[in-house]
């Protein structure tokens, strides 16, 4: 009976955590460049092996961040771009790198290249600040103003990306024991920007799914608990 109620219990706390999840994906559905967090399971059904081995045991295994891409969208605003492949935007802020999916920029009152959150973007070469001229960005990453190179958008790439952590604003950090990442060819589109990749029908369908299982859950722990009072109720009787 207590094993019923422990596996109960933590089925229903790993489905709050899904729900989390999954509720947080839909209010970035919206997001450029956002890429959707997913859970996986722990595969593991003898509730005495969870009872005994895993004690604060919820069945989650690990949550990983989908990188696959989403949808471009055309807006021929000049600062915005998308990577169309793999990589990422890199950003700084202090002494601090950052790394994006989210090409929608803007320009400092010195001309620097900036982020939405006002980071820092970086070129090959340091820092990209761009002249007062229109710029052309080809799609190699080179920037190019009166048909003068004036630098080259930096563009990386890591071994497995999954490797990284969320930062907040839509960036990405590295964590101290993950390798530096790479210089990649990766072709930028200027005037478009890439659209998260959040398929909002696949995660209401996920909702209602976690929904109908937490509440399958709630309901075996009243029926489990009742039968438990019960039963120390009669045998206190004996």
């Amino acid at each position: 009976m207590i094993r019923g109620l422990f596996t109960s219990a933590s089925s229903m706390m790993a489905r709050r955590t899904e729900q989390e999840v999954v509720t947080n994906n839909l209010a970035n559905l919206n997001t450029v460049g956002y890429k959707r967090d997913r859970i996986a399971f722990h595969n593991i059904l003898d509730a005495a092996t969870m009872v005994n081995n895993y004690p604060n045991f919820l069945g989650i295994e690990y949550i990983e961040t989908d990188y696959s891409g989403g949808q471009f969208k055309q807006t021929d605003n000049p600062l915005d771009f998308a990577l169309e492949g793999d990589g990422f935007f890199v950003a700084e802020y202090g002494n601090r790198q950052f790394y994006t999916r989210n090409g929608h920029f803007k320009l400092s009152d010195e001309g620097a290249l900036l982020t939405e959150n006002g980071f820092q973007v970086m070129g090959q070469d340091g820092p990209i600040i761009l002249p007062e001229n229109d710029i052309v960005v080809n799609k190699d990453g080179t920037i190019q103003s009166d048909d003068a190179i004036v630098g080259k958008m930096l563009v990386v790439d890591f071994a497995d990306p999954r490797t990284l952590d969320k930062a907040g604003y839509n960036l990405f950090s590295k964590p101290a024991e993950v390798q530096d990442p790479q210089i990649i060819d990766t072709t930028i589109k200027q005037g478009a920007l890439e659209e998260s990749n959040v398929n909002p029908l696949e995660e209401m369908v996920n909702l209602i799914m976690i929904s109908r299982d937490y509440n399958e859950n709630q309901k075996s722990i009243q029926t489990q608990d009742s039968t438990l009072q019960k039963a120390v109720n009669d045998l206190g009787r004996i």
